[in-house]
């Protein structure tokens, strides 16, 4: 009878041959869609360090996706998740301070260590989305100038 290898030698050479082929990889989107495939794949293979993470923002893929790195969750996250001065100036995606970017959702949460968050409330956090809304009032009555509408809006 031939001697064959152990299951366990056998399943070793397939994650090495699993593990040689994400190093050919590129990150953004093949590499960071294959993480997110299933169970396996996502704890086979290492997250994205933040240094990864902030050149992968400046790939094609990225740049057409508006994604940018959060340096607390580690994710590329789309433009509108961040604060609008998270994107400006040198946090930007080719800024001298680009390392610093956080999204809004680290922002508001406590910190490691029980720690108060990065924002506190008051805090102006503003968000890059602008809102149009066109509003036309029809009415069967007739109205003065004088009558006014108001309206208010609260996007939570």
């Amino acid at each position: 009878m031939a001697s064959q290898r152990p299951r366990s030698q056998q399943l070793d050479i397939l994650v090495q041959l699993h593990l040689l082929i994400a190093q050919s990889l590129p990150l953004l989107p093949t590499l960071y869609h294959l993480r997110q495939t299933n169970h396996y794949f996502h704890t086979l293979l290492p997250p994205p360090t933040h240094t990864e993470l902030l050149a992968a923002e400046t790939s094609p893929f990225a740049i057409a996706h508006n994604l940018y790195a959060c340096r607390y969750c580690l994710r590329l996250r789309p433009g509108h998740t961040f604060a609008d001065r998270m994107l400006r100036h040198g946090r930007g995606r080719y800024g001298r301070k680009q390392g610093n970017r956080f999204c809004l959702e680290c922002g508001v949460k406590p910190r490691e260590g029980g720690s108060e968050a990065r924002y506190a409330l008051g805090d102006l956090a503003d968000n890059l989305d602008v809102f149009e809304l066109d509003v036309s009032v029809q009415t069967e009555e007739k109205v003065d100038e004088s009558d006014s509408l108001k309206v208010s809006i609260e996007i939570s």
